[in-house]
């Protein structure tokens, strides 16, 4: 649906009308939420043009870095692309597909290599992984198979549907699934956690509400608009093919798919900061916000909004420390190279900070007292992480 209506409330459960009479959609889904016009442009002129501003800006260094690397004036910068295949599953929500520790041998007969003990490895699977073909179409592979030494925190094996990879390829693989068939999913579960503030029997107030709205904006650009601005970037060159049609049904895919059950996540606690951080801090959320709120009161589900705020926030951090140069991503690649080209022009554009804010977006300068509680206490788990929280969907 359309983000923009004279309409009024926002969805908070997957009922198609729960009992506080609130709009809501019977799946999960990233744009059905309407917004009046008012707010549509509030959100248009604030948010938009902050948009727009990164967007000019991110591609127009992309554009200019691959020039010069082109013509050889400036190299990619140096990496290990077995660590950086790992930071990628083990710093990210992309951790949850972790299975536990690697056994003697697993489905396709892998021995682990000599010197790495086998209780050291960690095996991550991602079944019905979708994949951007070099034609422009999308394809759903039955399963990529990861295996990380915990130790050297290093891929040591990659496998799709049988067919070994290289470091170089597997980050292509786990970049686009990254910043698209995962994290579409997070997009969509934090519209179980807004509240517009419509509602005649809804109390939340200004902040929350205005948060609410820019969650709500921001998944109506990714998702109604993202793909409508494909065929631009491949008549500007940053693409080669136009993959609109198929980039949605990665998205719905995404959106569509069942996150894997993953408590045994919590065994990664001492080898992942991102697991560590998040395990610790989400029952500090859960708390501060029963403290704060209640779901009668607000129509906010908890762990919709640790989803839009913590997860969301974190996701896009790390994503970008993760992969510092979107040169990594090899667009000759002769089987992912249009993956490749897709991800360059995301890690560019769509993955860092948006400027020119017009309110505080993190926790700590929220002004909220809820967000800065939560921040007091996650910021002595780990303060560089607690620092980036934001307090909606803002990139």
């Amino acid at each position: 649906a359309a983000a923009v209506a004279s309409g009024n409330n926002c969805a908070t459960s997957t009922d198609n009308e729960n009992k506080y009479g609130l709009r809501s959609d019977p799946t999960l889904d990233m744009d059905h939420i309407y917004i009046s016009f008012g707010a549509y442009i509030w959100a248009k002129v604030f948010i938009g043009n902050s948009v727009v501003a990164l967007t000019l800006y991110g591609l127009l260094k992309l554009k200019i870095r691959v020039l010069l690397y082109k013509f050889g004036f400036v190299q990619k910068k140096p990496m290990n692309a077995a660590e950086v295949a790992a930071k990628l599953v083990l710093e990210q929500t992309q951790v949850i597909h972790y299975i536990g520790k690697f056994s003697q041998k697993n489905d396709n007969d892998e021995v682990p290599p000599k010197g790495i003990e086998e209780e050291d490895l960690a095996a991550f699977s991602f079944p019905n992984f979708p994949i951007l073909q070099n034609n422009g179409t999308a394809h759903v592979a039955d399963l990529l198979f990861i295996v990380i030494d915990l130790n050297s925190k290093q891929m040591v094996s990659a496998n799709l549907d049988g067919d070994m990879l290289t470091a170089e390829q597997a980050i292509i693989l786990l970049w686009f699934n990254t910043v698209f068939a995962n994290h579409v999913k997070i997009h969509s579960y934090a519209n179980w956690g807004v509240n517009l503030g419509k509602s005649k029997d809804s109390d939340v107030d200004v902040i929350m509400a205005r948060n609410s709205l820019v969650t709500v904006y921001y998944n109506f650009i990714g998702y109604s608009i993202f793909p409508t601005l494909i065929p631009t970037f491949q008549r500007l060159g940053f693409l080669s093919v136009d993959c609109s049609s198929s980039m949605k049904q990665i998205f719905d895919h995404g959106i569509s798919s069942t996150p894997p059950e993953h408590s045994k996540v919590v065994e990664l606690m001492q080898k992942s900061r991102f697991v560590k951080f998040i395990t610790l801090c989400r029952p500090i959320f859960l708390k501060k916000f029963n403290r704060h709120f209640s779901f009668k009161d607000n129509k906010i589900d908890a762990e919709a909004l640790f989803i839009g705020t913590v997860l969301h926030s974190l996701d896009h951090t790390l994503a970008s420390i993760n992969l510092e140069d979107p040169l990594w991503l090899d667009t000759s690649c002769p089987r992912f190279g249009a993956m490749a080209e897709m991800g360059r022009l995301v890690k560019a554009a769509f993955v860092d900070d948006l400027p020119f804010l017009p309110f505080n977006k993190r926790f700590q300068t929220s002004g909220h007292p809820f967000f800065v509680s939560v921040y007091n206490k996650a910021s002595k788990v780990d303060k560089f992480l607690a620092d980036r929280m934001d307090v909606c969907i803002v990139k």
